[in-house]
């Protein structure tokens, strides 16, 4: 195996180095096909810095729902599932705040809410309870 002269590390170090660039790149294909990003230019490191943590976040959260959904729905399947489950705003009541209401929730949506132990989100009493309208 060859490296740069500086860098002092085994074969074997050499090969679990270029293995962790492997898992990176994979980590950030799947960022790249969960959340369908497009090519983005940023022109300031302050901005790239944030794409990245935007990122890196949208790759905690896939892995945090693999690991809830213990491989009963695929992450893919879990989001194309809760992607029409919505909060409406209806309109103004007769004193003057806002009128929420939830999508009602489909057997395999309050499925997947129940594993990932989310049944709160569907529940209208609850949500509307705790909106702060603006």
């Amino acid at each position: 195996m060859v490296a740069h002269p500086d860098l002092q590390r085994t074969a074997i170090e050499l090969a679990q180095l270029y293995r962790a660039k492997d898992a990176v790149e994979k980590d950030f294909q799947t960022i790249k096909s969960l959340v369908e990003l497009r090519p983005v230019r940023h022109q300031t490191d302050a901005k790239v810095r944030a794409h990245v943590t935007i990122c890196m976040l949208a790759l905690l959260l896939e892995r945090t729902l693999h690991h809830k959904l213990k491989g009963k729905y695929t992450v893919e399947a879990a989001l194309e599932a809760l992607e029409e489950c919505r909060l409406n705003r209806l309109a103004a009541g007769a004193d003057g705040k806002a009128v929420y209401a939830l999508t009602e929730l489909a057997p395999a949506q309050s499925a997947i809410l129940r594993e990932l132990r989310l049944q709160q989100l569907g529940d209208q009493e609850q949500i509307v309870a705790r909106i702060m309208p603006r």
